[in-house]
């Protein structure tokens, strides 16, 4: 079972200055890495992560108050907590941080080869994830059919055409461009969040993509298609990254990497101000 390469959000935990900056610098040239914020204390970060959830923390261990190793033994109590790779000068924690099942422990001055060697095995262990909850899902799906009316269903085949042919329990539904809010990228599956609820393709998203009409559907990020006439607003969020908000409040984010869409994004969303109501 293969599934795309995933994309970590990141966040940075150092006092250092210029620990940082090397560690951000790095971060933003792996493709499999997105910073979402960075931190010069635990404490700050600590009251950051108990609202915002994130994939990989780079994180030293002497710092002023609160240290690496105590932050790492409350996030590791989270529901998903996010994989931990200590970047210090001390050696002598190590056994603790591999204790608290850390992915890796470099030791400053770190060289970019095993940064990368860190990263990877990340990277590796969020992909086994994905394909184990992927797994999942599917066995859940075979063993508990959705019956009529159930918002997560599963569905045909992607007909190629003006409609999309999905199947809710025994009602045969049809589909087209206009009732289709965004879509989900699940590895080799989507998810059709639609007017009508929720339906899951054997298609990739790209594959997907091409059937839908190029004017009106944007992809604002790696697993996200949008209609750009369910745009309702753009709103940015405490880590200067956008979201767009979707007709029945669907948030999506917009990638750091697609922020060039944001005019358009946002002349989407002024003409649905204008609009009139129903």
């Amino acid at each position: 079972m293969e599934v795309d390469s995933p994309c970590l959000r990141t966040v940075v935990v150092d006092d250092e200055q210029l620990a940082r900056d090397l560690l951000k610098t790095w971060v933003h040239r792996h493709p499999s890495l997105n910073l979402v914020q960075e931190f010069n204390t635990a404490s700050d970060a600590l009251k950051w992560l108990q609202d915002n959830p994130v994939d990989l923390l780079l994180l030293d261990i002497q710092m002023p108050g609160i240290t690496g190793v105590e932050l790492a033994e409350y996030i590791v109590k989270l529901p998903t907590p996010p994989y931990v790779i200590f970047c210090t000068a001390y050696q002598q924690h190590a056994i603790k941080a591999f204790e608290l099942s850390a992915v890796d422990y470099l030791v400053k001055p770190i060289e970019k080869s095993r940064f990368i060697a860190a990263v990877d095995k990340a990277v590796h262990h969020a992909r086994q994830q994905q394909v184990f909850e992927l797994a999942q899902r599917l066995v859940s799906a075979a063993r508990n059919p959705p019956e009529n009316g159930d918002s997560s269903v599963t569905a045909l085949p992607l007909d190629h055409g003006k409609a999309i042919t999905v199947k809710r329990g025994d009602e045969i539904i049809q589909l087209h461009a206009e009732d289709i809010i965004w879509v989900e990228a699940a590895s080799q599956y989507v998810y059709v969040h639609a007017n009508q609820g929720r339906f899951m393709l054997s298609e990739t998203l790209s594959s997907f993509s091409e059937n839908l009409p190029d004017d009106g559907f944007i992809r604002v990020h790696r697993s996200a298609l949008i209609n750009t006439q369910s745009i309702r607003k753009v709103i940015q969020k405490p880590n200067k990254l956008y979201a767009v908000v979707l007709e029945g409040e669907h948030t999506i984010p917009l990638a750091r990497s697609r922020k060039d869409l944001l005019p358009m994004l946002l002349g989407f969303a002024k003409q649905a101000s204008h609009a009139p109501r129903a």
